[in-house]
């Protein structure tokens, strides 16, 4: 029986990634129902079972900041249901104050547009289908109008004329068009089904009011009024729909509040499920200078207590380093999500394929591979999206240059060369042939001057970009891209840690680091304990025999 692995994404941010995540992983569904490549659809989503359809919805819930737009769901709470609530809350006078949702996005209106021609749609279907063929030919001449019309005298849903379906998905391509400019919220572009079981509203923390910048912040938050158990709630009920857990795959903003939240939430996972697996993926936005001392901060905590309850601990961020063949603006939250999520597709890749396909790993084998030789959960990643057609291993340099990070902060300086422990490369399109790929990845792994463990999956299949996909592509929109996805854990980390370590001791001996701090009830010895577990943590990766495993 196969596994299923559930997802949560703590923070806006992470929330943006996971709902790119989703429309690539629908669209990729979609595809695979046409051109079978043997995907285990358990692992993608739950699926629910209505009484004349089934629907597939992701096994995710995402834990953020209450937001003015509502609920990105039908299921929201109606003004009926607000007024009751008050009621049972207060005996005397009472009145209900809303504020207006802000305006969605013109691309989440044409969906919702979309969904109800569909429903109108079926309505008629069901309506006509059992008439006679004589019948059915004189109700076709009444055009898309009068059919609307007809239904509705019979007690039909449709009151209005039924919308053209070729002018509803022109407007969705022109609302995709705008949303580089149109999109400020995931709920904009996000067009899978969720239902209100997919979405936690942090209590008292308000998107654009409350800063939550934090990782102190969210472990007050999380350890006050029961709220921990009301997050172990929230995960178990995903959980508990699974015929088997395989593991969780947990995005999360780690520099914010959202990652003292993430803490402590996953050492209840570590304790409620048996040490199922954790892959957690730190979903880093584009900097920004104001917050560099609280980056700093939050980075040295990520690292610690985070990290310590990851199986693989993943940073992913729009990097400078990135393809000059793209068009991502990196101070846009709405390209930089795109980017990570295009890397978790290609690393999740495996994790969806069926047992008997060459390549196929579940979470836990992913992760237990990736850090068999390794000190600790660290990995980085590197890419080539789109990637480049190749024909042989004549082709390896050129599908070698081509790949860039989308990890910050570990590049290795000019000349210098890191030791890889494992290395997982994920292929998506490259060729229809896979052993035409397998031999240029060969190939491509031979001119590294460090040998390793190494295993690769590849896919004939490209990674299909669904249509509110920002405009990062120099083709423009295409509907596929190939991919190469390379995961490695490596001395690189050291680097990394050293730098966290340094940025940690400068910013926490300033007046305003020390108030920052102290404001988190991390006092002197706290302090040190976290320096000395950065320092630990780099010499392991170094190779220093003193240093102990963590």
């Amino acid at each position: 029986m196969s596994s299923s692995v559930v997802t949560a994404s703590f923070g806006t941010h992470a929330a943006s990634v996971a709902a790119h995540f989703w429309n690539v992983r629908e669209d990729d569904s979609d595809e695979n129902d046409e051109v079978d490549w043997n995907v285990d659809h358990a692992e993608r989503a739950r699926v629910n079972e209505g009484s004349t359809s089934i629907s597939y919805v992701p096994r995710w819930v995402a834990f953020d900041a209450r937001s003015l737009r509502g609920k990105t769901t039908a299921t929201g709470l109606s003004s009926g249901d607000a007024a009751a609530a008050a009621a049972a809350a207060w005996s005397g006078a009472w009145t209900v104050t809303r504020a207006p949702p802000t305006r969605r996005s013109a691309y989440a209106r044409a969906l919702e547009r979309e969904a109800k021609a569909l429903k109108s749609e079926s309505a008629l279907r069901a309506l006509v289908g059992d008439e006679d063929e004589e019948d059915g030919r004189s109700r076709s001449k009444l055009g898309v109008v009068g059919r609307a019309l007809e239904l509705r005298a019979s007690g039909g849903v449709a009151a209005d004329p039924l919308d053209d379906m070729e002018d509803v998905s022109r407007a969705l391509i022109e609302a995709a068009e705008k949303l580089d400019v149109d999109a400020e919220h995931w709920s904009d572009y996000l067009k899978v089904e969720l239902c209100e079981r997919n979405e936690f509203a942090l209590a008292g923390k308000w998107t654009g009011i409350n800063a939550f910048d934090g990782f102190g912040e969210g472990t007050d938050w999380i350890e006050s009024e029961d709220r921990r158990e009301d997050v172990r709630d929230a995960i178990r009920y995903w959980v508990e729909g699974c015929d088997v857990l395989g593991g969780f795959r947990i995005l999360c903003d780690d520099l914010s509040g959202f990652g003292g939240v993430c803490a402590k939430a996953l050492e209840d996972v570590r304790d409620d499920y048996n040490h199922r697996t954790v892959f957690v993926f730190s979903t880093r936005p584009p900097a920004k200078k104001e917050r560099k001392r609280m980056d700093m901060l939050n980075a040295a905590f990520a690292a610690t207590s985070l990290a310590a309850s990851s199986d693989l601990y993943c940073p992913l961020a729009a990097c400078d380093d990135y393809s000059p063949t793209l068009r991502v603006h990196e101070d846009s939250w709405f390209h930089a999500s795109a980017v990570c999520a295009l890397a978790i597709e290609g690393i999740t890749t495996p994790w969806r394929l069926k047992r008997d396909v060459s390549g196929a790993s579940n979470i836990h084998e992913m992760c237990k591979f990736m850090t068999a030789r390794a000190p600790g959960p660290f990995a980085s990643v590197k890419t080539s999206v789109p990637a480049p057609g190749i024909r042989g291993a004549s082709d390896a340099d050129t599908l070698l240059d081509s790949m860039r990070f989308v990890s910050p902060g570990v590049r290795a300086p000019d000349g210098e060369d890191d030791a890889p422990f494992s290395e997982f490369f994920i292929a998506r399109g490259l060729s229809t042939d896979s052993t035409v790929v397998a031999s240029t990845i060969d190939a491509m792994t031979s001119r590294e001057l460090y040998r390793c463990p190494r295993r690769r999956c590849v896919v004939t299949t490209e990674v299909p970009i669904p249509l509110p996909f920002p405009r990062i592509f120099p083709s423009g929109r295409p509907s596929s891209v190939r991919s190469l996805t390379r995961l490695t854990t490596s001395s690189s980390t050291t680097r990394d840690l050293t730098r966290i370590h340094t940025d940690f001791a400068r910013a926490s001996m300033s007046s305003v680091g020390k108030t920052i701090l102290a404001q988190w009830s991390c006092d002197a010895v706290e302090r040190a304990e976290i320096v000395e577990n950065l320092c630990t943590r780099a010499r392991a990766y170094a190779g220093d025999d003193d240093a102990d495993d963590f």
